[in-house]
């Protein structure tokens, strides 16, 4: 694993000064003076890579040179000291590791990796849930509307009604007018006057 950082290898210190990788809450790591030197030059305390922020201590990882030396592994497998947090990288890497670890017996580590992908997944169902009843206060905002508007609407169309049978009224009315004016009109042509 590299820490994106300085992109060198986590579990060798970079520059060669002694330092062990660290994890942050969001489960990525680096090695402690690279993520120090990245919360110094940025606007607050954020992963580089996830940008989540970054409230607590780091979670010190330390490597276990006489296993892995005596086993002729080329990666190291670290061991965590302190609170167990989320440790997980590229997605394929960590599943990767945890079928070498099963195969190896080494339980620890897969449960913290296995514990960090569920506290990934939590943050995610909890965003997504917050998401969702925003979602559903959204649809029932959309849905008093569509009552107002649906009422406004019959209470239109009932007007539209009343206002056609007015006219309707009215044009019988007039058709009698002129019906009765045209009678009155041979009328009076009958008596000459017309």
């Amino acid at each position: 694993m590299v820490c994106i950082v300085c992109h060198e290898s986590q579990f060798t210190a970079p520059s060669q000064s002694v330092s062990h990788p660290v994890a942050l809450q969001c489960g990525h790591v680096f090695h402690k003076p690279c993520i120090e030197g990245w919360f110094r030059s940025s606007d607050g305390p954020s992963c580089p890579l996830c940008h989540k922020p970054h409230t607590a201590s780091f979670l010190t990882l330390y490597v276990d040179e006489a296993n892995s030396a005596s086993n002729g592994s080329t990666s190291s497998r670290p061991t965590a000291q302190g609170r167990a947090a989320p440790v997980h990288d590229d997605m394929d890497d960590m599943y990767a590791r945890m079928a070498q670890m099963s195969m190896a017996g080494d339980d620890s580590l897969m449960h913290m990796a296995l514990q960090g992908n569920m506290y990934m997944l939590q943050d995610e169902m909890e965003e997504l849930t917050e998401e969702k009843d925003m979602l559903e206060e959204r649809v029932q905002d959309l849905e008093s509307d569509v009552a107002c508007a649906k009422s406004r609407a019959d209470a239109l169309q009932m007007e539209v009604n009343r206002l056609a049978k007015i006219s309707h009224a009215h044009k019988t009315h007039i058709r009698s007018l002129q019906q009765n004016l045209e009678e009155k009109k041979q009328q009076l042509r009958y008596y000459g006057v017309y």
